[in-house]
């Protein structure tokens, strides 16, 4: 899951991204357990892939899960980086009072949990 959380979006081969996410995917299917923080790397992940295909909203859908899932578990530390990355992807939309929320509500969590230093 961590190869495929690194690898997603970044390696300029869609193909072999693609497939490592699959197979962390597989893994943690197999494993059986929804309350595995891996899950929401994998989302992540899972959007990064649609993100970079140019598939935006999907992207934002996939972001928006694993910020979901972030929270269910309990990671605001997570749920907070997916605010980034959903304001990134709702940008890309077209939609900038929504990305401008998205942000600011990441910056809030952010401030809150460490302060303006």
């Amino acid at each position: 899951v961590e190869a495929a959380d690194a690898a997603a979006g970044h390696w300029s081969r869609p193909e072999l991204e693609r497939w490592l996410v699959d197979e962390a995917g597989a893994a943690l299917r197999r494993l059986d357990r929804p309350d595995d923080g891996r899950t929401v790397a994998l989302a992540a992940a899972e959007a990064d892939l649609l993100a970079q295909a140019g598939r935006f909203a999907e992207a934002l859908a996939s972001y928006e899960r694993a910020r979901a899932l972030a929270l269910e578990l309990g990671d605001v530390d997570r749920a907070a980086a997916q605010d980034l990355n959903i304001a990134a992807m709702l940008e890309d939309l077209g939609r900038f009072d929504d990305a401008r929320d998205a942000l600011t509500a990441g910056l809030a969590e952010a401030r809150r949990r460490w302060g303006d230093g």
